[in-house]
């Protein structure tokens, strides 16, 4: 049986039409984009930037170059991440969580692991 040009033709605009009705369903289930996540989760946090950077400077004795807020973390905790230049010329990026604690950040890599570090399993087989 030969499949005419518009049946065929017919035929693939229903398939399109079943793709994207699908695609368009699932992307319904959260339709916030990354940016208004982010700006959900720093309203939420319990400081402000200004007093990441007082915490960042007081944990550091150095003075903040830069500051901002965000979500990439390995374990998707929202931070502000404070650089903090020390009268030595050295500089460091601090993680303050909302709750105002201080600690070293290491920026993610693409697989979840800090500072690039490899998390294969060891084999005590040396062969």
């Amino acid at each position: 049986m030969r499949m005419t040009k518009s049946r065929l033709g017919a035929a693939a605009l229903l398939s399109m039409g079943l793709v994207a009705g699908a695609a368009s369903a699932q992307s319904t289930t959260d339709t916030r984009t990354d940016d208004q996540m982010e700006v959900e989760a720093l309203m939420s946090s319990q400081i402000t930037l200004g007093d990441a950077v007082s915490a960042a400077e007081s944990d550091s004795g150095g003075t903040a170059v830069s500051a901002e807020f965000t979500m990439e973390t390995d374990d998707d905790t929202p931070v502000f991440v404070v650089e903090v230049a020390k009268s030595d010329g050295t500089t460091s990026e601090l993680a303050v969580a909302s709750d105002g604690t201080v600690s070293p950040y290491a920026e993610p890599d693409d697989n979840g692991h800090e500072n690039g570090e490899d998390m294969e399993e060891s084999d005590d087989d040396d062969t």
